[in-house]
């Protein structure tokens, strides 16, 4: 089935208003992480099959069905990310995937922090518990290829990698904590924490070219 937005027009030799504009929406009715569209602007939608339509307008259908599949694949390997938390790094890490045309939704308990992510941001917003099963299920997890924690508060990023990837089996996750202790533990479950003071640490020797006492084995 092909999906376009419409507006009538009469064709030679066929009786009744045809609903093409030249603008093909898609075959889906959900967002890439399974969620209800955003609001669209207000226009006819109607589900045709190819064959039905009259020959003048068959072929423009067809075409579109390509194009449709051809978007489907390209959506299917598009990244789709959740950040948990609109701290300022979690609204830098949004603006800059969104940007570069990943799919991105955005989680924060406080509605006002997500208008921190500005006008641009092309992505989608939930407000919610993001350390909540049924909130990061209502985000599409299951479908996610990574989840970013960036809430304020260490605990909770733990929290909400333990579920994203013990639970949800999300492949890429990565919790922002700043406690040595809770990033080891991290590293032993096999998840990779984005550590500031150990990233400001290794860019600092990295800068200045001085060396440092190698850790102990």
């Amino acid at each position: 089935m092909a999906q376009f937005t419409c507006s009538f027009h009469q064709f030679p030799g066929w009786h009744g208003p045809t609903a093409i504009r030249y603008r093909f929406i898609g075959s889906t009715a959900t967002s890439p992480f399974g969620r209800p569209p955003s609001p669209r602007p207000r226009h006819c939608l109607v589900t045709v099959r190819p064959s039905r339509l009259p020959p003048p307008l068959q072929s423009l259908a067809f075409s579109c069905e390509k194009t449709c599949a051809k978007e489907e694949q390209a959506v299917a390997k598009r990244a789709r990310i959740i950040v948990v938390g609109c701290s300022l790094f979690g609204c830098a890490v949004a603006q800059a995937l969104s940007a570069a045309g990943h799919d991105v939704i955005v989680v924060d308990m406080q509605e006002d922090a997500l208008d921190g992510l500005g006008p641009d941001f092309d992505g989608e917003t939930l407000t919610g518990d993001g350390k909540s099963a049924l909130v990061l299920e209502e985000c599409g997890v299951r479908r996610a290829t990574h989840l970013v924690a960036a809430t304020g508060d260490d605990a909770s990023n733990l929290l909400i990698a333990e579920l994203a990837s013990e639970i949800f089996g999300v492949p890429h996750v990565l919790p922002l904590v700043d406690d040595d202790a809770l990033a080891d533990i991290l590293d032993d479950m096999g998840i990779a924490p984005i550590c500031p003071h150990r990233i400001c640490e290794d860019e600092f020797f990295r800068l200045t070219g001085l060396t440092r006492k190698e850790a102990d084995l």
